[in-house]
C-alpha cells in the first residue's frame, strides 16, 4: 500500500526492484565524514554497493542515495553482505547462486584519516572515552573491546556522561546504550538527566532505555517526554509508553495521547494510535469522550484506532460517520485524504488475495456492500460531487474508493477519463483506466472513444522492453478485457483508433472476436508492408494466419527469415499446407523445444514426397532418440520411425513392450545401430558434434574392462580433467553424475560424456542470449528482471546483461558441456572414472543432495 496513507510509514528510500543483499551502517574514522554514519547497501541483483546519507529532519531521517560501488562491464559482481573492519576499510563478499564468489578490500588513501584510524586508541587517551567512542560498536570485534572495557570502568563514570553537557550528544547516547544493554538500565537519576538534556536525541534515547527497562519513576519520566516538542522524542516516548503500558496504572494517558493524536507528524500519531489501541475501555471511553474539542486530524485518528480495537467483522458505522465530516468539513487534501483511508479501513481495506481479476488487487474491497446500501449511497455521493480535486495522490485514493464501491452514477465516467491526458504518465493512466473498469455506469460514444484512445495511448507513453514486455502486455489485457466487459462498443474503437495497428497492439487483439481480430490482422499487415523496420511480436504469427496465406506469404517467409523468434509460431501455419520448398524448415523445426511444433513438423514430412537426401534423416533420428525418454510419446516414436523407413526400408520395425526409458532405448538399439552404420555421417549429425566420430567411440568403449577400474585412480583422473569444477562441491551448474549412471549403461553413460549436446534434460537447458553488438552469451540464467539478467556461464563466473543490450535470447541446443573433454583418454582412464562415479562419494565429503554432490 501507498507510503502516503496515514497509516504507512514511508520508506525512507526506494533503491529499486531486485534482490538486495546485506547492510552496514559506517560508524567509524578512515573513510570521509560525509560517510560517517551513513549506510553502505548491497544490491546483488544489479551489481552494485549504495551509499545512503541519513540526515535527521524532526523525527525522522531524510535518506540520499547514491552508487558508491558498481560494475561498469557485463561482469558477475554480485555483491551479497558487507562489513567494516577494525580499522575501518569496508569489506564487500560478492557470489552465491552461481555468480562469481570474492571478497573486495576497499579503504580511503588520505593521509590525515588513515593516521586517525591507526591512532585511535593514542588519540582517545581516556578509557571513558576510547568506550564512548569506540568505532562500530555493534561488530563483534568491536564488542570484543568495549565490553570488558565497560565492566571495567563501571556504570557510575559511564552514567555521569548522560547529564554533562560537555561530552557530544553521540557520546550521551552511547552511554545510555552502554548502561541500558550491559547494567541493565538506567538509574531514576540517570533518566532524570537524561530527560533535562539539551539533546533531543538524548532524550529520545533516554525514552528508548525506559521502554527497554524501567526504572523507578520511569512512567512519570515518559509522560513528560510524551509531550516533548521534537517528535523524534515524543515517538520515542510513545513507543515507550505502548511497550510498558502496565506500568502507568494509576496515570492519566489521555492527555498525552490527545496531543499525541493531532501531531503534524505521523509517526507520532501511528504511536499514539499503537497505545490508543491497548488502553483499557475505562481509558478508552474517557478519550473519545474528550474528543468534542479535538481537532479533524484527532478525531480520524481515534477513529482509525477504533476499528482496530474492534474484533468483530463487519462496517464499522461510527468510522464511516467520522470520514464522512471529515471529507466534508475539510478543504485540506492530507485530511481530507485521511478521511478517505478511514473510509476504506471501515468497509475492511483492501481485498488482496482473492481479487475477482489479477488487475483488480487493490481495487476491491474485503467487506461485502450487499446490505449497506444507504451508507453506501452517501459514501458515493460525498466522493463523486468533490471528484476530481485536481490533488495528488487525493485524486487517485478518491477514484480508487469509487471502483471499489463500484458506483453508477453515469457522468462519473467521463470525469475519471479527464484525469488521463497527453501529459499523463502511463502508471497514472493504468489507475484511472482500472477505476473505470470497476465502475458500472454506462458509457457514453465520447467516453468510449476517450477510453479506446487511452488504452491505445498507454504503448507510447511507456514503451517495454522485450524483458518488460510479456507482465507489461498481461496487465494490459487484463484491464482491457474488463473494460470490454463494461462497454459493448470498445472493441470497434479500439479498432478505429489511428494507433491500432502498431507492435504494442497485437496481445489486444487477442480479446477481439472471430470477425473483428482478422481486420486487425489486415491492419497489421498494411503496417508490417509500410515499415519493415518496425519489431513485431511473435503473437502477431496465429494473427496473420488467418487472412488468406496467398496474402501474407511474402512477409511470412520474409519473417522466418530474418526473424528466428517467430520460427516456430510460422512452422504452425506452413505445416497446413506443406510445400517441398519448406521441407528444410520442416526439418529443422523437430529440434523445437515446443511439442505442438515437432509433432506439426513430423506431419507434415509425411505429406511430402520421399526425400532422396539420407543426411536429412538426421534430425528424425536425434528427436526420436529425445523421444526415448518420454514413455507417453509412443503414436509419435510410431510416425518417426515410419519416416526413417520411408528413406530406409531396411530398418528394423519395433514392438514398444516395455514403456520404460532403459525398455525403449534396448527397443531402438538395432534401430540406430543400423542407421549409422549405413550413414556414419548421419551419425555424427545425430549426436550434435560433427568433429567427434561415433564408430571410432563405439570401438573403442568395447574394448573397455568396464569391470577393472580403479576408483582411487578414477578420483584422480576426475578432478585432473576439472570434471570437478562443474560436477563437484557446492556449484550446482552441471548435473549430479550419479543420476544418470544409474540409469545407463556404462557405453551408453560415455556416449553421453562424449556427445554431450545429443539429449539435453529439461533443467539443464541453457539460454542463449543474442546482443545488439551482434555477441552471443550462453548460460543458466540464475536471476531475471524486466531491466536485466544474471547468467551464469561457468561453475565460478556470470555476467549480468542489460536489457537494452539484448536483442533476443532463446532456449539452447548445445550444452555447456564442452565437447572433447575425453578425448584421448585411454580404455584404463575410462574404466577408472566409471568406476569412481558408479561409487558412493568419499567418506571424507558430507552428503549433499542432488546436484550437489557431484
Amino acid at each position: 500500500q501507498p507510503g502516503y496513507y496515514p497509516d504507512m510509514a514511508e520508506a525512507a528510500v526506494a533503491l529499486g526492484g531486485g534482490i538486495s543483499g546485506g547492510m552496514v551502517c559506517y560508524r567509524h574514522l578512515q573513510f570521509p565524514e560525509a560517510f560517517h554514519d551513513g549506510l553502505f547497501v548491497a544490491d546483488w541483483a544489479h551489481g552494485r554497493v549504495w551509499f545512503v546519507a541519513l540526515r535527521p529532519v524532526g523525527g525522522r531521517v531524510e535518506a540520499v542515495p547514491e552508487i558508491f560501488l558498481e560494475a561498469v562491464a557485463p561482469s558477475g559482481f554480485a555483491p551479497n553482505s558487507l562489513a567494516v573492519a577494525p580499522d575501518g576499510t569496508l569489506f564487500v563478499c560478492t557470489g552465491g547462486r552461481g555468480a562469481q564468489g570474492g571478497v573486495y578490500r576497499i579503504h580511503y588513501d588520505g593521509p590525515d584519516y588513515v593516521v586517525r584510524t591507526n591512532n585511535f586508541a593514542l588519540i582517545t587517551e581516556l578509557p571513558l572515552a576510547r568506550l564512548l567512542r569506540q568505532p562500530q560498536p555493534m561488530a563483534a570485534w568491536s564488542r570484543a573491546f568495549w565490553l570488558p572495557l565497560a565492566r571495567q570502568i563501571g556504570e557510575g563514570p559511564v552514567g555521569r556522561v548522560i547529564g554533562d553537557e560537555q561530552w557530544e550528544p553521540r557520546a550521551r547516547v552511547r552511554a545510555i546504550e552502554i548502561l541500558t544493554e550491559v547494567f541493565g538500565g538506567l538509574t531514576p537519576r540517570e533518566a532524570a538527566a537524561g530527560a533535562r538534556s539539551l539533546s533531543p536525541e538524548v532524550r529520545a534515547r533516554t525514552a528508548w532505555s525506559l521502554g527497554r527497562a524501567p526504572c523507578e519513576g520511569a512512567a512519570g519520566i515518559l509522560l513528560g517526554l510524551a509531550s516533548d516538542t521534537h517528535p523524534l522524542v515524543r515517538r520515542c516516548a510513545l513507543e515507550a509508553v505502548s511497550d510498558r503500558l502496565g506500568i502507568f496504572g494509576g496515570f492519566d494517558l489521555t492527555q498525552a495521547l490527545a496531543g499525541a493524536l493531532e501531531n503534524p507528524d505521523k509517526r507520532v500519531r501511528l504511536a499514539g494510535m499503537r497505545i490508543a489501541r491497548k488502553l483499557a475501555q475505562p481509558q478508552w471511553r474517557q478519550l473519545t469522550n474528550g474528543l468534542a474539542g479535538a481537532s479533524v486530524v484527532a478525531r480520524l485518528a481515534v477513529a482509525q484506532a477504533g476499528i482496530e480495537r474492534q474484533q468483530a467483522p463487519g462496517l464499522k458505522i461510527g468510522a464511516v460517520e467520522t470520514a464522512l465530516a471529515a471529507f466534508r468539513s475539510s478543504t485540506e487534501p492530507a485530511i481530507r485524504l485521511e478521511a478517505v483511508r478511514l473510509l476504506m479501513l471501515a468497509f475492511g481495506d483492501w481485498r488482496l488475495d482473492a481479487a475477482t481479476n489479477n488487475c483488480f488487487a487493490g481495487y476491491e474491497l474485503k467487506l461485502p456492500l450487499t446490505g449497506w446500501s444507504a451508507i453506501t449511497a452517501r459514501v458515493r455521493e460525498a466522493l463523486r460531487a468533490a471528484f476530481p480535486l485536481n490533488s495528488e495522490p487525493l485524486d487517485m485514493e478518491v477514484s480508487r474508493l469509487l471502483a471499489m464501491l463500484e458506483d453508477d452514477a453515469p457522468f462519473l465516467p467521463a470525469k475519471v477519463l479527464s484525469r488521463i491526458t497527453p501529459q499523463s504518465d502511463a502508471a497514472s493512466d493504468v489507475h484511472y483506466l482500472t477505476v473505470l473498469a470497476k465502475l458500472r455506469g454506462r458509457r457514453t460514444q465520447d467516453d468510449t472513444q476517450r477510453t479506446a484512445a487511452a488504452l491505445v495511448g498507454l504503448v507510447r507513453k511507456r514503451p517495454a522492453t522485450e524483458r518488460e514486455q510479456p507482465a507489461w502486455d498481461a496487465r494490459r489485457r487484463e484491464i482491457t478485457a474488463a473494460l470490454m466487459a463494461r462497454d459493448a462498443s470498445l472493441a470497434e474503437a479500439l479498432l478505429r483508433q489511428p494507433d491500432f495497428a502498431r507492435p504494442g497492439q497485437v496481445p489486444i487483439a487477442g480479446l477481439l472476436n472471430e470477425v473483428q481480430q482478422r481486420r486487425a490482422a489486415a491492419l497489421f499487415l498494411q503496417a508490417m508492408q509500410r515499415d519493415s523496420a518496425l519489431m513485431w511480436p511473435a503473437s502477431l504469427v496465429p494473427l496473420l494466419g488467418m487472412l488468406p496465406f496467398e496474402s501474407t506469404a511474402p512477409v511470412l517467409y520474409r519473417q522466418y527469415q530474418n526473424n528466428p523468434a517467430w520460427r516456430d509460431e510460422l512452422l504452425l501455419i506452413f505445416a497446413k499446407k506443406p510445400v517441398p520448398a519448406d521441407r528444410d524448415k520442416f526439418i529443422a523445426g523437430l529440434d523445437s523445444f515446443r511439442r505442438e511444433v515437432t509433432i506439426a513438423c513430423v506431419q507434415a514430412l509425411k505429406l511430402l514426397p520421399q526425400d532422396q537426401s539420407p543426411e536429412r534423416m538426421a534430425a528424425l533420428a536425434r528427436l526420436l532418440q529425445r523421444l526415448l525418454d518420454e514413455p507417453d510419446q509412443q503414436d509419435l516414436r510410431q510416425e518417426i520411425l515410419g519416416l526413417l523407413r520411408r528413406q530406409m526400408a531396411a530398418l528394423p520395425a519395433v514392438e514398444e513392450k516395455e514403456l520404460s526409458p532403459p525398455g525403449l532405448r534396448a527397443a531402438y538399439r538395432p534401430v540406430f545401430e543400423s542407421l549409422i552404420r549405413t550413414y556414419p555421417r548421419v551419425g555424427r549429425i545425430m549426436y550434435g558434434e560433427p568433429n567427434e566420430d561415433l564408430a571410432r567411440w563405439e570401438r573403442l568403449l568395447k574394448t573397455v574392462a568396464w569391470g577393472r577400474g580403479d576408483a582411487a585412480r578414477g578420483e584422480e583422473a576426475f578432478r585432473t580433467m576439472k570434471c570437478a569444477q562443474c560436477h563437484w562441491g557446492p556449484s550446482s551448474f552441471g548435473p549430479y553424475l550419479g543420476d544418470a549412471i544409474s540409469q545407463l549403461s556404462p557405453p551408453e553413460f560415455m556416449i553421453e560424456v562424449v556427445f554431450p549436446s545429443r539429449k539435453l534434460a529439461a533443467r539443464h537447458i541453457a539460454t542463449e542470449f543474442e546482443l545488439r553488438d551482434g555477441s552471443i552469451i550462453r548460460g543458466k540464467l540464475i536471476y531475471n528482471a524486466p531491466d536485466m539478467a544474471l547468467v551464469q556461464t561457468g561453475p565460478d563466473m556470470a555476467v549480468r546483461l542489460v536489457a537494452s543490450d539484448i536483442r533476443r535470447e532463446y532456449p539452447s541446443r548445445v550444452s555447456l558441456m564442452p565437447a572433447g573433454l575425453l578425448s584421448g583418454v585411454t580404455p584404463e582412464v575410462l574404466a577408472d572414472l566409471y568406476a569412481y562415479l558408479a561409487g558412493p562419494p568419499p567418506p571424507a565429503q558430507p552428503q549433499r543432495s542432488g546436484r550437489e554432490r557431484r
